[in-house]
């Protein structure tokens, strides 16, 4: 699916908060009916489905995350969000495409890097930035503390985990 402020989807919230997210993946199940699912998302999506499993419950049997849960953190300050975040808002479009091409390991086909760059540059600054403001600010240890699942974690060389495990206490 794709997550709300991308591509095709809504643009009309206020706030583009991780919780917010997980309500919509939550959403999709109970509108499918699905009784038993794996949560599968890239990057932000895997954050959301951490929102989406603790909503749905028993009904998610397991976590999947592509180039997400390399690390589990508490998040980062109001205060040093918003400095990272001023990059952006003062130069929205260099910075983005910097930040775009640096997802990408430097072999990368470059007809599709700057697709990308391309379509991420484009995307609305106001909902961007939120969307990042939220994202840096997430607790991922506390949305995980109290599921019980299986988590496979699916990473890249460009951005491996800190530690091959870590125990969430």
């Amino acid at each position: 699916m794709d997550l709300a402020g991308h591509r095709e989807s809504g643009n009309n919230r206020k706030t583009w908060d991780i919780s917010k997210f997980g309500n919509d993946v939550a959403a999709v199940v109970n509108k499918l009916n699905l009784k038993k699912v794996v949560l599968i998302g890239h990057a932000l999506g895997g954050y959301a489905n951490l929102e989406a499993a603790k909503i749905l419950g028993s009904r998610v049997v397991g976590i999947i995350g592509i180039e997400t849960y390399q690390r589990f953190e508490h998040g980062e300050s109001a205060g040093r969000a918003e400095k990272f975040l001023q990059t952006f808002k003062d130069d929205f479009k260099g910075v983005m495409s910097g930040y775009a091409h640096d997802l990408f390991l430097q072999n990368a086909d470059s007809i599709l890097v700057n697709k990308i760059a391309k379509k991420m540059i484009s995307s609305n600054p106001a909902i961007t930035i939120d969307i990042f403001r939220h994202l840096y600010r997430y607790n991922s240890i506390t949305a995980v503390k109290d599921l019980n699942l299986p988590f496979i974690a699916i990473v890249s060389d460009k951005f491996p985990p800190f530690e091959k495990e870590k125990k969430i206490s």
